[in-house]
């Protein structure tokens, strides 16, 4: 018996090879179809990572958070003081 390949979504099948890929998140591609159609789940976690590093928020919330505020009152007690 051959072995069924997974695909990358779990799945078991033959793959589709040599067809354009089904987009992974239909719903972005309906909203943003000139930015996302055509677009790989890979290249768009690329792009946010990228994003992240040249923006500097790594650092940011290591700076935001090196110092935390000193706790006065739980936090149970100030959601339900009105």
């Amino acid at each position: 018996m051959g072995h069924t390949p997974r695909r990358p979504d779990g799945s078991q099948g033959p793959l589709r090879r040599g067809r354009a890929p089904r987009p992974r998140l239909p719903a972005l591609v309906g909203e943003h179809p000139r930015r996302h159609t055509g677009r790989t789940l890979r290249g768009l976690c690329q792009d946010m990572h990228d994003h992240l590093r040249s923006s500097g928020l790594v650092e940011l919330l290591e700076t935001v958070f090196r110092q935390l505020p000193e706790p006065v009152a739980p936090p149970l007690v100030c959601a339900t003081s009105s």
